[in-house]
């Protein structure tokens, strides 16, 4: 993962062959968009199945989810969904650590003044509902 001037880079690390031209592939670049606006990136964290991802800016009031669609061919050709802004709290704090739940149906945030929070969430979007996650 790379960042520069609040735009996102996620990177493929091994480049694996393709039926794509070379002029298809951008140097790595899976996705590019706009991870956080007007703050830079300061924790991320893929969910287990790579496919959805939790970024966090400085002030750590908001937790951005996205859904990425990668392609073989390349960024131009991928999608960005965003899911969800999880807000944690009024005060400034550094999110030191976010993970999600093996199933991608939880998200917890841990911050530098001791609190965790979790979130509820589904890994394609839309309403949570108590009834999915069998809380009562």
């Amino acid at each position: 993962m790379a960042w520069g001037n609040n735009i996102t880079h996620i990177l493929q690390i091994d480049l694996a062959q393709s039926a794509c031209t070379p002029g298809d592939l951008m140097s790595g670049v899976l996705v590019h968009f706009p991870a956080t606006i007007g703050e830079t990136v300061y924790t991320i964290c893929f969910a287990p199945d790579r496919a959805v991802l939790a970024v966090t800016g400085t002030s750590g009031h908001c937790i951005n989810i996205f859904r990425l669609f990668t392609h073989p061919c390349g960024s131009t050709m991928a999608a960005v969904h965003h899911l969800y802004s999880c807000m944690r709290g009024s005060t400034p704090a550094k999110l030191v650590d976010l993970v999600f739940s093996a199933d991608t149906r939880w998200l917890a945030a841990t911050s530098n003044h001791g609190t965790t929070h979790v979130f509820g969430i589904t890994p394609y979007g839309g309403m949570w509902q108590y009834w999915i996650w069998g809380v009562m």
